[in-house]
């Protein structure tokens, strides 16, 4: 884990450097470049696709159309609150962002294109109708659903219902005055009206008419609205298994035998320990298949990053999944159409060349099942009070792992008085131990690294302390995006888990300090701005 870290900081600089646009980028690509830049920059203030009531900050949907320069202005140089941009974003990236502000995500025709016509067709409703496709329906509205309605409504409508409403309670024979509520908006609810598709409105009840799909629809919704998969067609999906998976029956998993508290192979006995091991032994459990674990050893080299070789395995192939992957955007899809080594595991061939290259593939990952935090830990006899950010801690010689996020954090937030009294020191197993010898009186470590070195330690003298860095990654299970018709069947699975508190279960058996995943799910693109104001 601490690894992981590491290298999702190592490649911190590559993954911000902008990618230039082609010069010849088309109307779409900017609008979704546009909309990309949006989502990661100013969402979170001007509101997910600019649906935002003007009263904290301005309303993008209002800006005037004929004014591209005063935008432009607004963002290179900042205003008000704002701050500027200008150091941040590429003249692509800013193109972008004024397309997609200007056509209202895409939504209306730029100003010097309404003479010929907008690009979208009359009659959307009808045309959404006339190729209604239930299954392609549930998932443009359980994707709507997560984007603008899981903030409040909660992850899969898990919802208690006390400070917003509980959508798994909606009456399935009420789509009238669901579409209303969404259209026109409801008590502290906001109008969704001008911001979804016809497409997207009618996906939207799907999910939630089937309770996320968990339930068939009471009837079909239109003319050509299917029933969700009958049980036949559900047998179908398994069926396909024997020929997605690497050894038909088998779901093969690659876990790190010296992956820390989430994964380890046990010594002289067969299977192991950790909650990647646990959730994946589950999976497969609950798909009706056998399980079965490609053991590797991952060590830091100069030439690859535990992503890459993620990928790499995953391409070769050696397994069906790898669990643990840090849902960070670049990291899905940076690696694509490149090569990489594959790292050591069991019962290799002995003709394998370290050397030697594997073409990778696109991935997509799972729905996150944990979260990896940043957390304090301290000398046994070492009392702090309330921590609220890194600058409370002024007052301990602090230790410091370079090159990991833990480290890098409390060298670029902690006070200057912190900075100078800390302990820097390489990173690795050692560093706790230097604690234990009493060399600095705490530090800022994955909370997995505290977790496996008190498993390995009984008498350890350390402890956690309850601060938490709001800085941290959701844990999803990655697979080859070919094979992403298994999605649809362990999403669920984890979602259950999650809903019925087994992965609780499953964290104490593996003897770790649990966190469950937050929104969003998928970190976006980090810059080094996030590194110093996220605190």
């Amino acid at each position: 884990m601490t690894r992981l870290l590491l290298q999702l900081v190592t490649g911190l600089a590559l993954f911000t450097a902008p990618a230039l646009a082609e010069e010849t980028a088309s109307a779409d690509e900017m609008l979704t470049l546009g909309k990309n830049t949006y989502r990661e920059l100013c969402s979170h203030c001007h509101g997910v696709d600019m649906v935002n009531p003007g009263t904290s900050s301005y309303d993008l949907r209002k800006w005037p159309q004929d004014n591209p320069d005063g935008f432009r202005e607004s963002v290179t140089n900042g205003t008000g609150d704002m701050p500027a941009w200008g150091d941040i974003l590429t003249e692509e990236e800013l193109n972008g962002l004024w397309r997609y502000v200007a056509t209202r995500g895409g939504k209306e025709p730029l100003p010097e294109a309404e003479s010929a016509g907008s690009t979208q067709a009359d009659g959307g409703a009808e045309t959404a109708a006339a190729s209604f496709d239930a299954e392609k329906m549930f998932t443009l509205g359980k994707n709507t659903y997560r984007e603008l309605c899981s903030h409040c409504h909660g992850v899969d409508m898990v919802n208690p219902g006390t400070s917003s409403y509980d959508l798994r309670k909606w009456p399935q024979d009420n789509p009238d005055g669901f579409r209303e509520s969404v259209t026109n908006g409801k008590g502290d609810m906001p109008a969704w009206g001008d911001i979804l598709t016809e497409e997207e409105l009618i996906g939207l009840w799907q999910y939630v008419v089937t309770r996320g799909g968990k339930e068939p629809a009471p009837e079909p919704q239109g003319e050509d609205n299917a029933q969700l998969k009958s049980a036949d067609e559900k047998s179908a999906d398994f069926a396909f298994l024997e020929d997605a998976l690497m050894t038909p029956g088998v779901l093969t998993v690659c876990l790190a035998r010296n992956g820390g508290v989430m994964s380890s192979k046990r010594l002289n006995k067969d299977g192991g320990v950790g909650l990647d091991y646990e959730v994946a032994k589950h999976v497969a459990a609950e798909l009706g298949l056998d399980f079965a674990v490609t053991w590797f050893e991952s060590e830091p080299e100069e030439d690859t990053t535990a992503v890459r070789e993620t990928i790499a395995m995953l391409s070769y192939p050696l397994c069906d999944l790898s669990p643990g992957f840090a849902l960070y955007q670049p990291s899905l899809d940076f690696y694509q159409n490149t090569r990489a080594a594959l790292p050591y595991w069991d019962d290799r061939p002995t003709h394998y060349d370290r050397k030697s290259q594997v073409d990778l593939k696109r991935i997509t990952a799972t729905r996150p099942y944990a979260r990896m935090e940043i957390g304090l830990v301290l000398q046994q006899d070492v009392e702090v009070g309330k921590v609220d950010q890194i600058e409370d801690l002024d007052s301990l010689r602090l230790g410091v792992q370079q090159g990991t996020l833990a480290g890098i954090l409390t060298l670029h937030q902690g006070s200057q008085e912190l900075v100078a009294n800390a302990v820097t020191m390489n990173p690795g197993p050692t560093f706790l131990w230097s604690m234990e010898k009493g060399e600095f009186e705490g530090a800022l470590v994955a909370v997995g690294e505290y977790d496996f070195h008190k498993r390995q330690n009984a008498i350890s003298k350390l402890k956690l302390h309850d601060y938490r860095h709001p800085l941290g990654f959701n844990l999803g299970i990655a697979l080859l995006e070919e094979n992403e018709k298994l999605l649809t069947l362990i999403n669920p699975i984890i979602d259950k888990l999650l809903e019925s508190g087994g992965i609780y279960e499953l964290a104490e058996r593996s003897q770790m300090n649990y966190a469950r995943p937050r929104q969003p799910e998928i970190q976006g693109r980090l810059s080094m701005r996030d590194i110093l104001m996220i605190r």
